[in-house]
């Protein structure tokens, strides 16, 4: 049976004062984007010779927090719509959402991200297409629904990683490795742990990558199912 107090003898004991506190506060400079309209807008109009008209969009949504992701991803939606595409929303986060179909929407909807509020369709699912296999025999996978689409375009964040470096951390390759793999893709790249990330990731997002056309920051890129 535990002791109900641990004893902790202190040279001098407990009792003693305190040294002296002093506040601080620090201010990290910050870029922010006054008019996100705009800006994606102005991103969009680089490829304004592409012609969009009736093709299938996948914008693949995470789960890392993007601050105005409502507003980010509605802009995306308006861009596509006003150039005539047919835009719809998946959930690209791995595993996350308790690795199922129902809890990634669930997580977009508690973003504010709903069929209601975009406008367009919310395609859920843990249905994945294998790509190939990169080193150490990985398989590397695709949603679905993405891999049928005319093109596909990443909403995603970019930021150094907690657990591992490498010239990509958390951003737009992990985000295709991963969060476009869904729970299959996720747990065939972690099964080699993070310290491979540096090497796999780049190998599974070329996969994605070979045969499609990138259209820009913003990540669209053409789907793998196109001609």
């Amino acid at each position: 049976m535990l002791p109900s107090s641990i004893p902790i003898p202190l040279p001098g004991g407990l009792h003693r004062p305190l040294p002296k506190f002093i506040s601080v506060a620090q201010k990290f400079s910050t870029e922010t984007l006054a008019d996100i309209d705009a800006a994606i807008a102005k991103e969009f109009a680089k490829y304004s010779d592409i012609d969009f008209s009736g093709k299938s969009i996948a914008i693949g949504v995470g789960s890392r927090g993007i601050k105005q992701i409502v507003p980010v991803v509605s802009a995306v939606i308006r861009e596509l719509k006003g150039a005539g595409a047919k835009p719809f929303v998946i959930p690209a986060m791995g595993s996350h959402g308790g690795g199922s179909a129902e809890g990634q929407a669930a997580v977009l909807t508690s973003y504010g991200v709903t069929e209601d509020a975009m406008g367009v369709p919310v395609k859920s699912s843990l249905d994945v297409v294998e790509l190939g296999r990169i080193n150490l025999d990985v398989p590397v996978f695709c949603d679905k629904y993405a891999y049928e689409a005319d093109y596909i375009v990443m909403c995603n964040r970019i930021k150094p990683h907690t657990d591992f470096r490498a010239k990509h951390e958390s951003g737009l390759i992990k985000m295709i490795a991963i969060g476009l793999g869904k729970h299959a893709g996720a747990t065939a790249l972690h099964f080699h742990g993070m310290g491979s990330f540096s090497e796999l990731l780049p190998q599974a997002a070329k996969l994605f990558l070979i045969p499609v056309t990138a259209l820009g920051p913003s990540t669209c890129r053409r789907s793998l199912a196109g001609p």
